[in-house]
């Protein structure tokens, strides 16, 4: 159907082509009559043996005749096609199983088939829905599609080619003309694939040369064993194509390209036109010549499309679409919670232009209030009739505000109710207020409020695993009190991330992801033991925790537990409702730090495990112990090789060997602040490094402390490192 879209013609009307041998009708009127019997098949005429009008031609391509037509009965349009009269055996063969294999397959994403009819003189015709789009290959056209709307494309043609796949079909002939475009119920986007004519069985033989020269994988050139990857490089040329305006390959004649396909390796699309090296990255890989060195299926190119398109922090049109089934299922559970991050940044947004136009009617209502405002201020007898309007403000301010605090709901209001009141706005709001009581009482509330979060923090610091949670409270009291030293040193968050948290906290837009990764903390404020329980129980039974953070909370959840048998009274700092002054420990200096390693960073001190006397050489354990804790870390034991390097440090406090080490092992863990520290530390160590740079800069990129990763890069460029101009082009898509 598609290549007919293609190549329209003005033909007013078309006969079908009959010999003289089509010369009876069968019982059921199946039979095509003679051609001399045959009226011309226009607009209006009813094809032989069926109930379906032409409506209008569409177009024709080498098997067959496609037209538009409409059910005389249920007044449905379909599109109709036709085998070619003067066909060959094969030719009807493969038009049946095209026929058939579509009708079987049922995808949302292919074009679906509704009836098939053989006519006695082997002729066939089979109808199917009328997709009334375009192909892609207006798309294709001048430069290439927005890469939004190219990631949402690529995403679709996935999921048809997985179901085609699953189905143990290849199609061929993956190319732009045949991937149609539709609108959905709600005017959306959609693709679908069409035109099955070429399509085989998985573990085929390509003994037939077949497909279209420029999107054509080595294997159908060279007649090799095919398999679903075989329309992944089809797919991959379409989507070089889509990306840039460009083939990977051009030539004189079919042949050349050809070759191309089989010994040259393409340009990246970022060639032709600035694009996101992610998407470089994918579409190379797809037109591997090797189909070992492609993705191993379409839901694994998929997966890798959802995977860039998080790192690049990009929205599309189909984010609500599930991710593909995979083996790996915390990968899967990653992409889901990132693609829930994105729709819910889009709510976020949708609503913030909500509030821009409800701003607009609030504030034509605010200045006709005013006039009216203006009459009842004059008519107020005294000035204590206004204060006591603003002290009744205060009062229920003040209320929310303790109310808010009660529930722990300090900074973060639930993911059940995102509009619900926090102690942080409701503080604002009084501050706001044009009243000195105001001003004390905002005061005073912060304080408390601060000084509960750093209670928290000082509860969990010391407690095994508890230090990352005790850091999520300590930012909560820095944007309470921006000047406590001891949450300040012990958060550790740059000024920039502190500034961007405190904007999300004045204006609630925090994504549901974000809150329901800070539900711990509620658990964790809870002054009930049992309840406490409870909570840290759900949360780790939810499996939203990086595999480290579950590992960390449940140590930290036997701790409490070991406590609470040794001390049944609840911890006063636990209590929301309660202030308690600050906790110093003896042990600590003057900001509050415990003593320790040099970082203060490790959840608990390491054991010696080497067993080494102190007769040995120091290099020679040093090395000893950088070599087992690579192999450590090769293998997959992330924790006994962070146990290695953190021994070296131990005595080596400037071992740049370790400082990478532990960068990468917290990086992978999705540690990040902490792999941004390892990576300053050895950036500090040897600044003059490019690829030290390159690692603090990505960590920043983590964190979202985008001058910092600015300023890294940058200096990795003075230093002439390879990757960090293609780190700032990404750094200028973030903004």
């Amino acid at each position: 159907m598609s290549e007919a879209r293609e190549r329209r013609a003005p033909v007013s009307s078309i006969v079908l082509g009959a010999t003289q041998e089509d010369t009876e009708d069968s019982a059921d009127g199946g039979v095509l009559r003679p051609a001399e019997e045959l009226t011309a098949l226009r607009a209006g005429s009813v094809l032989p043996g069926t109930r379906l009008e032409i409506v209008r031609w569409l177009g024709q391509g080498v098997a067959g005749v496609v037209f538009e037509v409409r059910h005389l009965d249920i007044e449905r349009r379909f599109a109709a096609k036709l085998l070619h009269a003067g066909h060959n055996e094969g030719r009807a063969r493969r038009f049946r199983a095209e026929a058939r294999m579509l009708s079987q397959l049922g995808s949302p994403w292919i074009v679906e088939v509704f009836d098939f009819r053989e006519y006695a003189d082997g002729r066939s015709m089979f109808t199917m829905e009328l997709l009334e789009g375009p192909s892609l290959s207006a798309s294709c056209e001048g430069s290439g599609v927005e890469v939004g709307r190219w990631f949402a494309i690529a995403r679709q043609v996935c999921k048809g080619l997985a179901d085609a796949h699953a189905h143990a079909l290849i199609h061929r002939d993956i190319k732009p003309e045949n991937l149609v475009l539709t609108r959905d119920a709600q005017g959306r986007e959609r693709v679908k694939i069409v035109d099955f004519g070429l399509a085989t069985l998985i573990g085929s033989e390509g003994t037939r040369r077949c497909g279209t020269p420029a999107y054509m994988a080595p294997e159908l050139y060279l007649g090799l064993e095919l398999d679903t990857r075989v329309d992944l490089y089809c797919f991959g040329a379409t989507l070089y194509h889509l990306a840039c305006g460009q083939l990977p390959f051009m030539g004189e004649s079919s042949a050349v390209v050809c070759r191309a396909h089989v010994e040259r390796s393409p340009e990246p699309p970022s060639s032709h036109r600035p694009l996101p090296p992610e998407l470089d990255a994918i579409v190379l890989r797809c037109l591997a010549k090797v189909p070992q060195e492609r993705y191993a299926s379409a839901q694994e190119l998929e997966a890798a499309l959802i995977e860039a398109q998080l790192e690049l922090g990009l929205s599309t049109a189909v984010d609500d679409l599930p991710v593909p089934e995979l083996d790996d299922e915390r990968r899967r559970a990653r992409l889901e919670r990132g693609l829930k991050a994105l729709r819910d940044q889009q709510w976020h947004a949708r609503r913030r232009r909500r509030r821009r136009v409800r701003g607009v009617s609030v504030g034509l209502a605010a200045a006709l209030a005013l006039v009216g405002g203006l009459g009842l201020r004059a008519r107020a007898q005294t000035q204590a009739q206004l204060d006591a309007i603003v002290d009744a403000e205060l009062r229920e301010l003040e209320d929310r505000a303790h109310a808010a605090g009660d529930r722990a709901r300090w900074v973060y209001p639930s993911p059940d109710d995102p509009e619900g009141d926090t102690a942080y706005r409701m503080v604002e709001r009084i501050e706001g207020l044009d009243s000195a009581r105001a001003r004390v009482s905002g005061a005073r509330l912060r304080e408390q409020f601060s000084t509960t979060l750093v209670g928290l923090g000082d509860t969990y610091w010391d407690a095994d695993g508890g230090r990352g949670f005790a850091r999520e409270f300590y930012t909560q009291a820095l944007l309470f009190n921006p000047d406590h030293a001891r949450a300040g040193s012990r958060a550790r968050l740059r000024p920039a991330v502190l500034a961007q948290v405190r904007e999300q906290a004045s204006t609630g837009e925090f994504s549901r992801e974000e809150l329901l990764d800070v539900e711990v903390l509620d658990s964790l404020a809870d002054p009930d033991p049992a309840a406490r329980q409870r909570g840290l129980d759900g949360v780790l039974a939810s499996d939203r925790l990086s595999s480290r953070e579950a590992a960390k909370l449940e140590r930290l959840r036997e701790d409490i537990e070991a406590e609470a048998e040794a001390e049944p009274e609840p911890r006063p700092a636990m209590a929301a409702a309660v202030i308690p002054g600050p906790v110093v420990d003896s042990a600590t200096d003057e900001t509050g730090e415990t003593g320790g390693t040099e970082t203060g960073e490790l959840d608990a001190p390491s054991e010696d495990e080497t067993g080494t006397s102190e007769a040995n050489d120091a290099d020679s354990v040093r090395e000893d112990l950088l070599r087992s804790a690579r192999r450590a870390y090769a293998s997959g034991r992330r924790k006994a090789a962070e146990r290695l390097y953190t021994q070296v440090l131990r005595d080596h406090p400037r071992d740049l060997d370790a400082l990478v080490g532990l960068h990468r092992i917290n990086f992978d863990s999705g540690d990040y602040q902490d792999a941004l520290d390892y990576a300053e530390r050895a950036v500090k160590i040897r600044p003059r490094q490019g690829r030290l740079r390159i690692f603090a800069g990505d960590a920043c990129m983590k964190v979202r402390d985008y001058g910092c990763a600015r300023t890294h890069y940058e200096q990795a460029a003075a230093l002439n490192h390879a990757r960090a101009r293609q780190r700032l082009e990404l750094l200028g898509t973030k903004g």
